[in-house]
């Protein structure tokens, strides 16, 4: 006998959903990422910002940079290229 049946048996049976959750894994490949002092505290900064725009999310670097990767307006790529010119 199943303890689901011994449950249903002694009448202490609670139904239990099971929720489809999606996983927020990133197990994709490893990036190494060479970053001098200054481009650290650029990002350090950046992520203040965003941390300020949401109050109640915990953000980090990586979550910066990842989300910095869907910005693909050609207003942004044109602004991304200008910036590598100037500062590379």
């Amino acid at each position: 006998m199943s303890r689901r049946d011994r449950l249903a048996r002694e009448g202490k049976q609670t139904n239990v959903t099971k929720v489809a959750e999606k996983k927020n894994v990133t197990t994709g490949k490893s990036l190494p990422l060479r970053m001098t002092d200054f481009e650290i505290e650029q990002l350090a900064t950046l992520t203040e910002l965003v941390q300020a725009e949401l109050p109640r999310k915990k953000i980090s670097r990586s979550k910066v940079l990842r989300a910095l990767v869907y910005l693909q307006d050609p207003r942004h790529v044109s602004r991304i290229a200008k910036s590598i010119v100037e500062n590379t």
